[in-house]
């Protein structure tokens, strides 16, 4: 049986969708409150709960008062098309109509009322209870139905809160047991099967053991674990040793860095002596220039101080022969 059309309508948060099926894995995909669990809760209900079951009213529309539908086109192994709609509401408003077609276009009335459901029943085989009298008056719950219909944080449910010894009806069980007899008949299934116990055998004794002795994966995955621990500790040294070489060469860093910056700094004063140096250097030549001047003016002074004196004592020579020629005319005169 595989799933063909869904159609729903005032159905939780969904005003109308229709969702085609192709063969194989389908997958629902969209942001959050699109919708996705609400289909899924739609097939869940279509299949599984009556149509006046009080559970309905967890599907009340979220635009307005209408009842939640749902209809949902199945196939089955025979390639005959199955069409199953309910109207979820309590008394008269609520129905449910069982189709059947060949072409899967043209359908015709099989069932309705609470014979859908039986129908449906016998159709699936999951291991629920005929409902009515002392059957489920919810949604019904079986082994197949949790595996099969499961809510999506159902995990649990699936994998440790259920099995096939708590359903109701005998059905479920019987439909896996023929299932798994055909697939035992297929030779790939019987190839994996025995190579599955050729593994069983090497793990355990035939009263379910485990064995201990050489060939045995229990002895083989503690010598694996052995060896990986000792790994691990060997990696682990190597760990310790590659922390304390980083901390070593951090310090290092720190020690360069500290260097660095005493070399920086030391550069920088060499700059200012340097220039302070030629700078002196400088203000000495200007120094030795400007008493080289002083000496060579004082230099000059002399000269021109000896130089007076040479005009004065010229001077007072010329006054005294001036005046012994006078005193030569006037003896000679007498």
């Amino acid at each position: 049986m595989r799933l063909v059309k869904l159609a729903v309508q005032r159905f939780q948060c969904i005003e109308e969708a229709e969702v085609e099926f192709g063969p194989g894995l389908n997958v629902l995909y969209g942001p959050n409150d699109l919708g996705k669990s609400s289909l899924a809760w739609a097939i869940r209900a279509v299949l599984l709960l009556q149509h006046n079951s009080a559970v309905h009213e967890r599907f009340v529309s979220w635009y307005g008062d209408a009842e939640p539908r749902v209809a949902l086109t199945l196939c089955d192994d025979d390639e005959r098309y199955w069409r199953v709609t309910k109207t979820f509401a309590s008394g008269t408003a609520g129905r449910s109509v069982l189709e059947a077609s060949r072409d899967g276009r043209t359908f015709t009335p099989d069932a309705t009322g609470r014979q859908v459901d039986e129908k449906l029943r016998t159709m699936f085989g999951w291991g629920v209870q005929k409902p009515g009298g002392q059957g489920p008056r919810g949604l019904p719950e079986s082994f197949l139905t949790q595996v099969l219909l499961a809510e999506q944080d159902g995990v649990r449910a699936v994998l440790f809160d259920t099995s096939l010894a708590d359903d109701p009806d005998e059905v479920g069980r019987l439909r896996l047991v023929e299932a798994l007899g055909a697939l035992a008949q297929d030779p790939l299934f019987k190839q994996v099967l025995d190579e599955t116990q050729e593994h069983v055998d090497r793990a355990f004794t035939p009263k379910g053991r485990k064995k201990r002795s050489a060939g045995s994966p229990y002895l083989e995955i503690a010598e694996r674990l052995k060896a990986m621990i000792a790994e691990h500790d060997d990696l682990s040294q190597k760990v310790r040793e590659t922390e304390a070489a980083e901390a070593k060469i951090r310090t290092l860093i720190d020690e360069r860095d500290g260097l660095q910056r005493g070399l920086t700094e030391a550069t920088e004063v060499l700059k200012v002596a340097q220039t302070q140096f030629h700078a002196r250097q400088r203000r000495d030549a200007v120094r030795e220039e400007l008493e080289a001047h002083q000496a060579s003016v004082r230099a000059v002074v002399e000269l021109q101080r000896k130089v007076d004196d040479s005009e004065a004592e010229i001077g007072r020579l010329q006054a005294a022969a001036a005046s012994g020629a006078e005193q030569v005319r006037e003896a000679t005169a007498a």
